[in-house]
């Protein structure tokens, strides 16, 4: 990033302006993305509701800080109140991108593409997805990620070189569609 040098340089000045900065920039997801990000959302309110009850119903054992029943209640409730807090300040900073909006004549969130491998000559189909929760098994590669900022923008016939961690992928792009991880 730009102020990359002037962060590691020291100046809380500096990281407060590039903190500034990137809390202006836009985390896009998509719909399934953001549904997904909202049952996660509702799911650790019941827990935490949950081990909330636990504690009142250990509460009445009294001797709370020698009360092991409520005090590992208290550590559960707590920690789903901490991921709710990221979550929900998560999902206020998405950006959900309209199906409608997604042009499939090259790669964009939302897309499945579809590759050849030009080292092993093997076929693999890459779905990108926004920021959020992905799910690996549906091969969603976020578009943040190298192999996503990689595939952005690429059309059908071009053929890329990627870095990623494990070293250099070289891709022919087959196809490109709309990406649904319902179908």
């Amino acid at each position: 990033m730009i102020f990359q040098d002037k962060i590691l340089m020291s100046s809380g000045q500096n990281f407060q302006i590039f903190f500034e900065i990137c809390k202006m920039m836009k985390n896009y997801t998509t719909p399934f993305q953001y549904e997904r990000l909202k049952r996660k959302i509702e799911e650790l309110r019941s827990r935490a509701n949950e081990a909330s009850r636990r504690m009142g119903a250990a509460a009445e054992f009294g001797d709370l800080p020698e009360n092991s029943e409520f005090l590992c209640a208290a550590d559960e409730r707590n920690l789903h109140h901490s991921r709710l807090t990221e979550l929900i300040n998560q999902i206020n900073s998405l950006e959900v991108i309209s199906e409608d909006s997604i042009d499939a004549s090259r790669a964009c969130i939302g897309t499945s593409v579809e590759v050849e491998n030009l080292l092993s000559n093997e076929k693999e189909v890459f779905n990108l997805v926004g920021d959020g929760p992905s799910d690996i098994d549906l091969k969603e590669v976020p578009y943040l990620s190298p192999l996503g900022s990689g595939l952005l923008g690429s059309e059908i016939g071009k053929e890329i070189e990627i870095r990623v961690p494990a070293g250099i992928k070289k891709y022919k792009i087959l196809r490109i569609g709309k990406y649904s991880p319902n179908s």
